[in-house]
C-alpha cells in the first residue's frame, strides 16, 4: 500500500521513529493515536506526497531489551493536503515536473488541490 511504503520509506522512518521514541514509555504498552510531521525524499517513488504530511500511529508499541529499538502494530493514518509546494520538482515517467508549471497549473485550476488521508494496519520494526 502507499501508506506501508511511506512509513517504511528511510527518510520518513527516521524523522517518525525519532519522534514516537520519545513518546512510548519504556514498558511499552498501547498508545493513544501519536502524529508528527515527516518530509519525505523527493523522486524516491513517493511522488504523491510532496512536501510534508502527516503521519500518525495508534496501538502497541513493544520496547527491545536494548532500548534501541521498537516494534510498532496498530494502524497507521497519513494526512495531506495534495498540492505543489514551490521549491519541489518531481519526476514521473522520467519527466521533471518543475514547481513553476505545477503552480501556474494549479493556479488556473486545471488541477485543484485536495486533502487525501489513508491508513494501514501492520507490525513494523523500528531499529
Amino acid at each position: 500500500s502507499r501508506v506501508k511504503s511511506l512509513i517504511t520509506d528511510a527518510e520518513v522512518s527516521k524523522q517518525f521513529f525519532s519522534f514516537i521514541k520519545g513518546v512510548i514509555p519504556a514498558s511499552g504498552g498501547t498508545v493513544g493515536e501519536q502524529c508528527t510531521t515527516v518530509t519525505p525524499r523527493i523522486n524516491t517513488g513517493n511522488y504523491y506526497a510532496l512536501g510534508t504530511f502527516t503521519l500518525c500511529f495508534s496501538g502497541d508499541a513493544c520496547p527491545a531489551r536494548s532500548g534501541k529499538s521498537i516494534t510498532l502494530k496498530g494502524q497507521w493514518i497519513v494526512k495531506d493536503r495534495y498540492d505543489w509546494h514551490a521549491g519541489l520538482s518531481v519526476t514521473v515517467l522520467g519527466t521533471v515536473i518543475k514547481d513553476d508549471y505545477a503552480l501556474l497549473v494549479e493556479q488556473i485550476g486545471k488541477a485543484k488541490p485536495y486533502d487525501i488521508e489513508g491508513s494501514w494496519s501492520g507490525q513494523t520494526h523500528v531499529p
